[in-house]
């Protein structure tokens, strides 16, 4: 994992957050939320995966929870592309 990925992670939930507290209607700041919120959590999930790769290397244990960990936030960001694909008339 590399910062690259906590770059963009940020960079949509800075975008998200920004769009939720600058819209007036209600249904587009409920949406801007929910999608600044999912940024905020993969953000989460990167730093605590990094924090895991530094602070426990030698550890099988931990090995498996970083792997846990990576396909819990594969999963969600297939599950956040999907939704946007579904939002789009795509699917």
């Amino acid at each position: 994992m590399n910062g690259t990925h906590f770059k963009i992670a940020y960079h949509y939930y800075k975008k998200w957050k920004l769009r939720a507290l600058n819209e007036t209607k209600e249904e587009k700041r409920i949406k801007a939320m929910q999608k600044a919120f999912f940024w905020g959590e993969v953000l989460t999930g990167f730093a605590f995966i990094k924090a895991m790769e530094e602070f426990a290397k030698n550890n099988p244990e931990a090995k498996k929870a970083i792997i846990k960990a990576k396909l819990a936030i594969s999963k969600k960001l297939k599950d956040y592309s999907l939704s946007i694909l579904k939002d789009m008339g795509f699917i």
